[in-house]
């Protein structure tokens, strides 16, 4: 997905009053590959799910 439209699906869950954190990596494609980036990721997905998904 691009991030155009990714960025659209965060506006609209926004505009539902969803918590949402979005993070664009400009070095990354469609995934995220890159080490350096997996290791920033990673934990940050993992303190969200934590936060609000108990």
């Amino acid at each position: 997905m691009p991030y155009t439209e990714a960025e659209q699906v965060v506006d609209a869950l926004k505009k539902r009053n969803t918590t949402v954190e979005y993070k664009l990596y400009d070095d990354e494609g469609h995934g995220i590959s890159k080490l350096k980036n997996r290791l920033e990721l990673y934990p940050l997905v993992a303190d969200f799910l934590d936060k609000y998904m108990k």
